[in-house]
């Protein structure tokens, strides 16, 4: 076998790929490239893609250590296939030919953007969600849906990795079919390997239940769904992260209120509906504004969620407004993503928020819910 391996090597390809693992490896698959006077590996493995780099005189013995653990292996050099295949009995087959469609030369380590879930990696969520096929590849029609999952995933990520977690408890509310909270419970269970808890609540009934049989379904053994109200549903003590995608209007400000009063660590809310200011506000005192009730929703909707981010501000935590898109909506919608690192309130700063919003006659829940805290 190592005499067909050693011929191919010595063509000195700038291209390889081993595939069809056998049973029991550890490894999806390995892509090799010359770059720059060295070989790059990349090793495929279930969870991560590991990346090593080979110089000239140990890439032989490299290529020949990984070789038990695949049954193919394809390479090219300039104008030129080859591959050798291992059967079923054993046998090893090998061709070479000519050929004009070979893959084109890397010429650095820099590749398209990698995602959290890479593909090739089934995901039995995505798969549900008609994004993954079984083979793990990406629908092309859904290639957008499966980037805003890989997005939202980051945007959590980014504020919990500093913290070097084991565990986590998320308390999403009006969760809705909450497919977003099961691929990241599969994110933060298989991939970064946290004990994970996550309850989601919602009014409906049927909408639990659809939910509660996917948690049977993939064996989420910490995963589950109530029926509950915003107003009325008690926060475990120990619930480090509230998600809010889908709750409308002064819903959002009652989510936020009960993230401020439980000293609720991490907070993701993507408000929607923003009815109450728009219905009080003053446009005209806004020289350049009015007159376009279009215009003015717009307005108060940003007014809304900016006054927000202030208030949790005032309340101790670091808030950031960003762009984010549902994968159950297209519009691009804005996301509240906020830690905690200060549990005291100034409630001084929302006294003055509170008198900024009466020179434009706007009432904002959430103060109020704010204010009652300060006794």
């Amino acid at each position: 076998m190592m005499s067909k391996l050693d011929y191919i090597l010595s063509k000195k390809p700038y291209k390889i790929v081993l595939s069809k693992p056998s049973k029991g490896s550890k490894y999806v698959k390995i892509t090799v490239d010359y770059i720059k006077g060295r070989y790059l590996f990349d090793i495929y493995e279930s969870k991560k893609v590991l990346n090593k780099w080979i110089d000239k005189g140990d890439f032989f013995s490299e290529v020949e250590g990984f070789m038990k653990d695949f049954s193919q292996l394809n390479a090219w050099s300039d104008g030129f296939e080859y591959s050798l295949k291992k059967t079923k009995k054993g046998k090893l087959l090998f061709f070479e030919k000519k050929t004009l469609n070979s893959p084109t030369k890397r010429k650095s380590h820099n590749r398209k953007k990698k995602y959290i879930f890479e593909e090739g990696v089934f995901v039995k969520p995505l798969h549900d969600m008609g994004i993954m096929k079984l083979d793990g590849s990406i629908v092309k029609s859904k290639y957008n849906k499966f980037k805003q999952i890989n997005r939202y995933l980051e945007i959590i990520n980014d504020l919990i990795k500093k913290d070097d977690l084991d565990s986590i408890n998320i308390l999403e509310f009006a969760c809705g079919k909450s497919y977003l909270s099961f691929v990241l419970y599969y994110y933060l269970k298989e991939i970064k390997g946290l004990n994970v808890k996550i309850t989601g609540v919602d009014l409906n009934k049927d909408t639990i239940d659809f939910c509660n049989n996917l948690v049977q379904r993939y064996g989420y053994k910490h995963m589950n769904f109530v029926c509950g109200d915003i107003n009325t549903h008690t926060i475990a003590d120990d619930t480090d992260m509230i998600i809010s995608l889908h709750a409308c209007d002064v819903a959002t400000d009652i989510v936020l209120y009960s993230a401020v009063k439980k000293d609720i660590k991490y907070v993701f809310s993507a408000p929607c509906c923003q009815h109450e200011v728009f219905k009080t506000i003053d446009t005209k005192e806004f020289d350049l504004i009015g007159g376009y009730s279009i215009v003015e929703e717009r307005l108060s909707a940003l007014i809304t969620d900016n006054m927000r981010a202030d208030i949790l501000k005032a309340c101790g935590y670091k808030v950031q407004i960003m762009e984010f898109v549902n994968i159950t909506h297209t519009p691009k919608n804005l996301l509240i993503r906020a830690i905690r690192n200060k549990k005291n309130i100034d409630f001084k700063r929302i006294e003055e928020i509170e008198n900024t919003a009466k020179k434009y006659n706007i009432r904002h829940s959430l103060i109020e819910m704010i204010k009652s805290l300060n006794s």
